[in-house]
């Protein structure tokens, strides 16, 4: 399923990324340079309640399945009865939103 949207959701995932605390030297994870080469100290993570709940509402977009079925099995039923009927003006209008949303 492709969502568009005007770039907030990705703003608010990139921000929800790694956020070292305030010079407090913690969240360092550097080694020191004298120190054993695996020795790395922690990373503190902290995210914002924005962040948290956008992360929470994209698992809750990935959870959904891509395809309603009983959507798509009552337009299937419609086509094979002959009672489908597509509005040309409406399919116009939404060809043309299109066109103008991808050219902008």
């Amino acid at each position: 399923m492709k969502i568009t949207g005007n770039g907030d959701i990705t703003k608010y995932i990139n921000d929800a990324t790694v956020n070292k605390t305030q010079e407090t030297g913690k969240g360092n994870n550097v080694a020191a340079p004298d120190a054993a080469p695996d020795a790395k100290k922690d990373t503190v993570v902290n995210l914002s309640q924005k962040s948290r709940d956008v992360q929470a509402a994209q698992k809750a977009v990935e959870a959904q399945p891509d395809i309603r079925a009983e959507k798509v099995q009552t337009i299937a039923d419609k086509i094979s009865n002959g009672t489908y009927r597509v509005d040309p003006e409406k399919t116009a209008e939404k060809i043309m939103q299109a066109f103008f949303e991808e050219m902008a």
